[in-house]
């Protein structure tokens, strides 16, 4: 069996949160667009070299998220604190990491939780980072409800 060097580990980590940051991307213009994804995907792919990503994680993730969307939103909302208004920013990160979370079992957790604070913090306010860390810190805490509830 060959070794993986800590080199190949870090060069596919860098993949993978450059695929998310592009996920997140396409999620937050489908909202703003309402366009088909494909022809999202398309245009905010068009500049980027696709080597610098994990393709096979980044198509697979566009192929299935999307028909998850209404369930996580369920999810989102009656998980979210108080009435606070959750941005498409909040949202299209949320619906990320949350969808690691449940579908995606060979992603720990908290690589997901904390990708999805890389990613507020990059893209949205300077306290929206908090706000998703304790959505998704009580989503994890409820997992087991959550779970059986909606999926």
């Amino acid at each position: 069996m060959q070794k993986i060097s800590n080199i190949q580990i870090k060069k596919k980590i860098k993949k993978r949160i450059k695929s998310r940051e592009l996920i997140f991307k396409v999620l937050y213009s489908l909202e703003i667009s309402k366009n088909n994804i494909t022809d999202i995907e398309k245009f905010i792919t068009k500049d980027i070299n696709l080597n610098k990503i994990d393709k096979n994680y980044f198509y697979q993730i566009l192929e299935e998220l999307p028909s998850k969307l209404k369930i996580l939103d369920k999810i989102i909302i009656n998980t979210k604190e108080n009435s606070r208004i959750i941005n498409i920013i909040e949202l299209s990160i949320l619906r990320i990491a949350l969808f690691e979370i449940i579908y995606s079992t060979n992603i720990p957790y908290i690589t997901s939780i904390n990708e999805a604070i890389k990613i507020s913090k990059k893209f949205s306010s300077k306290l929206s980072y908090k706000f998703i860390n304790k959505i998704l810190d009580k989503l994890i805490k409820e997992n087991k409800v959550i779970l059986q509830y909606y999926c």
